[in-house]
């Protein structure tokens, strides 16, 4: 092994001890006639170099063996500022622990989410934007989902009983089997009337098929 040399006179010296774990014993120490280095299995596992070979063998390790920062899922806001963090891994499970929490989820951007079966009871959601997202078995129960974007979401079989849902957009989203009792279906104007014509695609979002 040649290179290292011990430290010159006068230098200071830092000490490090390896850890090479199944190995025996080694000391690197330097031969006084050969000027080279040689193996001790006699003597601790120490070697003393200078302070400026230390560092540089502190950033060689550093870049050896990095270190890798744990994933956090975030929910994001519909202006892409963050709402929540966690170290759930799923957006289900971190939502979940966010309503748990009473966090903030006003205009959270939750498009096309996995969030079947989630308990979300008493979540607010309002002005979230969860536009193809799958509701299926979900638990909203007492929900403020007051403008939220539902288009086209899976909601069958959705617990939307007590769920204020004034001016939330439902267009094309699948109600079958939810219960949606005393929910509440304000338009955006509160007691905006309905127009006859609209009333069979009203109920049809519902899941109600209108007989002639």
């Amino acid at each position: 092994m040649k290179g290292l040399v011990s430290p010159r006179p006068g230098k200071t010296k830092s000490e490090f001890k390896s850890q090479f774990l199944g190995t025996p014993p080694i000391s690197l120490v330097h031969h006084p006639k050969r000027g080279d280095i040689i193996n001790s299995f006699f003597l601790m596992r120490t070697l003393h170099i200078s302070d400026e070979d230390y560092k540089k063998v502190q950033e060689v390790l550093s870049k050896a063996t990095p270190v890798e920062e744990e994933k956090k899922t975030v929910i994001y806001k519909t202006d892409g500022t963050v709402l929540y963090e966690s170290d759930k891994k799923t957006v289900k499970e971190a939502l979940v622990e966010a309503v748990n929490v009473g966090a903030n989820l006003v205009e959270a951007n939750l498009v096309e989410a996995n969030l079947r079966e989630a308990n979300l009871r008493e979540a607010n959601l309002r002005e979230a934007n969860l536009r193809g997202a799958n509701l299926w078995g979900a638990n909203l129960w007492g929900a403020n989902l007051r403008g939220a974007n539902l288009m086209e979401a899976n909601l069958w079989g959705a617990n939307l009983m007590e769920a204020n849902l004034w001016g939330a957009n439902l267009w094309g989203a699948n109600l079958v089997e939810a219960d949606l009792e005393n929910a509440k279906f304000y338009g955006k104007g509160r007691a905006k009337p309905l127009k006859k014509e609209q009333v069979k695609y009203f109920l049809a979002a519902l899941g109600f098929i209108v007989e002639e």
